[in-house]
């Protein structure tokens, strides 16, 4: 079994079109505060994995876009977001073998943001350090699939629905 250690976050970028002459940026919000744990059997195979976030720790560059994301997640009535696995993963030669050099895998799941859930594969890239396995991973989504209205404000002329869910997991031995 493996735990979440230190250096663990979860995160999100989305695009966005300013107004008074600052155009296009990208929003980018993370948070660490993520718990979860994932299994490997003794053929290295990962059998099951679930985590969570605490949304409401999520931070951005600007208080005014933390508030903004805050209301869009609904985080008052759903404060965590999940992911749990719903399928094995089983790189050849096992994951403890293949992280040694470096292993990229597709974990499916399930999503839940803002209380909705969602089947999703995510690719995650994952490498054995030491005792500690390191995954990364990214993928995108449409927030509207979540039932998340984009966040507005007045300095805000746009933003995409499509956002990018980033992780980077840091899980030692327990």
């Amino acid at each position: 079994d493996f735990e979440q250690a230190t250096g663990t976050f979860v995160g999100f970028r989305v695009d966005e079109e300013l107004a008074g002459g600052i155009g296009a940026v990208e929003a980018v919000g993370r948070t660490d505060d993520v718990t979860g744990s994932m299994e490997i059997d003794d053929a290295g195979v990962l059998v099951a994995a679930e985590f969570a976030v605490d949304l409401t720790t999520i931070t951005t560059d600007r208080s005014q876009r933390d508030r903004a994301v805050q209301r869009a997640l609904d985080t008052g009535a759903n404060p965590t977001a999940t992911f749990v696995l719903t399928g094995p993963v089983s790189p050849a030669g096992g994951l403890f073998e293949a992280a040694a050099a470096g292993v990229s895998v597709d974990a499916p799941g399930e999503l839940t943001v803002a209380g909705v859930t969602r089947a999703i594969t995510v690719p995650l890239e994952a490498r054995l350090v030491d005792r500690t396995i390191v995954v990364v991973g990214s993928v995108e989504f449409a927030l509207s699939d979540f039932g998340v209205t984009a966040p507005t404000a007045p300095v805000v002329v746009s933003v995409a629905d499509t956002a990018t869910l980033e992780v980077q997991l840091l899980l030692v031995k327990s």
